[in-house]
């Protein structure tokens, strides 16, 4: 009977077909250590045992195997690239205190990222504190520098989650649409299930969830209405 770790190799050849699957990140770096092993093991057999080596051939070995483990290096990194979600990306961005620039249409911001989750990415800018929908922008850029480990403790676990605690305290925002050609100001009253809701002087306006890329808080939230 085959083990339930073979049964799961049989079941993923079947789905993904001729395509290999990518390994973990730790497979990844064993596989590059593996390929610089067996190579050096086998250029080692190759010396003579009844003296000493010819000091060409050791050059000749030192190189050769120099190139196959940045050939196993570059592969690992490619394999790594393949399975980089844009979580993935904006965790590394806080964790390193990168600088990241958000491209929504002809909006564009930048700042330090302080948190991420899911779909989640928080910046802090010149202009206040921008929380991003990473799904719903164009582009996001990220440039070294910063101050590593720079992050902002949070419970948030998504965009809307993020949102719904806003609401609270009645923050005055700046909502960003997707694709950047709309922008609304206003007080974020509530997020519903499915939508937002903001009071400005002229009328409420409700936005779908899904067509919200950035929301930018400009002030200091106003005093909640709660005793």
């Amino acid at each position: 009977a085959l083990s339930s770790a073979g049964e799961r190799c049989l079941h993923t050849a079947e789905v993904t077909g001729s395509i290999p699957v990518a390994p973990t990140r730790g497979a990844v770096g064993g596989a590059a250590a593996l390929v610089f092993k067996r190579s050096y093991n086998r250029r080692m057999t190759s010396i003579p045992r009844n003296g000493d080596p010819d000091p060409g051939l050791l050059r000749r070995m030192d190189s050769r195997m120099r190139r196959e483990m940045e050939r196993a290096e570059q592969q690992a990194v490619a394999l790594s690239a393949r399975r980089r979600s844009l979580e993935d990306a904006a965790w590394e961005a806080v964790q390193s205190g990168s600088r990241v620039g958000v491209r929504v249409g002809d909006y564009e911001t930048e700042g330090t990222a302080v948190y991420a989750r899911r779909d989640l990415l928080s910046l802090e800018t010149a202009r206040g504190e921008v929380e991003v929908c990473l799904p719903n922008v164009d582009a996001v850029l990220v440039r070294p520098g910063g101050e590593p480990g720079r992050s902002v403790p949070r419970e948030a676990e998504s965009f809307a989650a993020r949102l719904a605690v806003m609401h609270i305290y009645r923050e005055r925002v700046e909502v960003i649409i997707r694709g950047g050609t709309s922008r609304f100001r206003g007080v974020l009253e509530a997020t519903a299930r499915d939508h937002l809701l903001l009071e400005s002087p002229d009328a409420q306006i409700l936005i779908p969830l899904p067509a919200v890329a950035c929301v930018v808080r400009t002030r200091p939230p106003l005093p909640s209405r709660n005793p």
